[in-house]
């Protein structure tokens, strides 16, 4: 299989590395997400209000 000029392949990172956030649901109402993500390689609950995600906590 030939590539096209320009193109590049996607690493396998990208597909096969470990999720840095899994099981991401969002609320019935939509103020609300809730996500599992690692805590020193142990994945744990945490819940965000959907306007500031990054403010998550376990």
């Amino acid at each position: 299989m030939q590539l096209k000029e320009g193109v590049s392949l996607i690493l396998r990172k990208t597909f096969f590395a470990p999720a840095e956030c899994r099981l991401v649901r969002i609320s019935p109402c939509g103020d609300w997400i809730a996500f599992q993500a690692p805590i020193n390689g142990i994945f744990n609950l945490r819940l965000a209000s959907s306007e500031d995600p990054q403010s998550a906590t376990p």
